[in-house]
């Protein structure tokens, strides 16, 4: 008779998965699009992950000295929970599997999701089940808002049948140097401008974020300030110097397959192109705007989020 059941947590910087997507989360905006990651090939103690990029518990971090800024997420809490059975045995039971990230003793994020687990006693070999949760968290007045200790919290709650729960595990880690979460006024939201060779805004949050761009030519100082969307859907503005930057990166709009990110694009049509504004949906620290192709697209101040 065997059953052997557990979890393999995290917290990381972004995941590599075997269906070849890249889930950035360190330094990116917040509540980015993400695609379908729980595909491809999987295994029993790390699911549909292929590897882990920068693992981060038991450490310590300077956050503004590495460039984040309210605004952004920091990490990501992930978690496999595993059972397996062989020799015979069998296991069904169902558990509440719950996610949280705490600050001290203080609960800042928190998530449960319903599991049933049902694996029939195998003549031969071996059969295994598996649940992976994931939960960000960045640098907001409610979540990383202060030098800390801060803490991933993850188990399975028994609620039903056999025995399937998996008793909690905790990773901890040091977050010092947590940049100042305060807003600015919120008549100020939406200003947009450009500064030196930066293009920088208060976006839906009320913090101002500075965007830093790619020079890509040099177009005269007499066109300083100037702000447009090219007809590759790139964001585009000339620095002081009169060199024109464009954004490092853009994103068409998609529907999410995280609960609080974006919904479909609403693909409002070409006679809207070059519409321009601060996003109050889903993240709120992105800018918004309508391509020549008549789509949303994003673009912000932090990492590259797309894969």
């Amino acid at each position: 008779m065997g059953i052997s059941k557990g979890q393999t947590p995290h917290i990381v910087e972004g995941l590599y998965m075997n269906n070849g997507k890249h889930h950035k989360v360190w330094k990116i905006n917040f509540n980015m699009p993400v695609s379908c990651l729980w595909t491809g090939s999987c295994s029993m103690t790390d699911g549909w992950i292929g590897s882990y990029e920068g693992i981060m518990e038991s450490s310590s971090r300077a956050l503004a000295a590495n460039g984040i800024c309210p605004g952004f997420e920091v990490a990501e809490s992930i978690v496999t929970y595993w059972w397996c059975v062989s020799d015979g045995s069998s296991l069904n039971g169902s558990a509440c599997l719950r996610q949280c990230w705490t600050r001290g003793s203080t609960v800042i994020a928190s998530a449960a999701s319903y599991a049933s687990i049902s694996l029939s006693a195998p003549g031969s070999g071996w059969q295994w089940q598996f649940w992976q949760m994931a939960y960000m968290t960045g640098a907001d007045s409610d979540e990383v808002c202060c030098d800390s200790y801060y803490c991933a919290d993850t188990r399975a709650q028994q609620i039903s049948g056999d025995d399937v729960s998996i008793s909690n595990c905790n990773l901890n880690l040091y977050w010092g140097d947590v940049p100042s979460t305060s807003r600015c006024s919120s008549p100020l939201m939406g200003y947009i401008w450009v500064e030196d060779n930066n293009l920088n805004f208060i976006n839906g949050n009320q913090w101002e974020h500075s965007m830093i761009g790619e020079c890509i030519g040099w177009v005269g100082p007499s066109c300083a300030g100037a702000i447009y969307i090219d007809n590759n859907h790139y964001l585009n503005w000339v620095g002081c110097s009169g060199n024109l930057y464009r954004a490092c990166w853009r994103l068409c709009q998609f529907c999410s397959t995280f609960s609080n990110s974006s919904g479909p694009n609403p693909s409002p049509g070409a006679s809207y192109a070059g519409a321009l504004w601060m996003d109050q949906e889903f993240g709120y620290t992105h800018l918004a705007y309508i391509g020549c192709d008549g789509n949303k697209y994003i673009a912000g101040a932090g990492r590259d989020p797309t894969e």
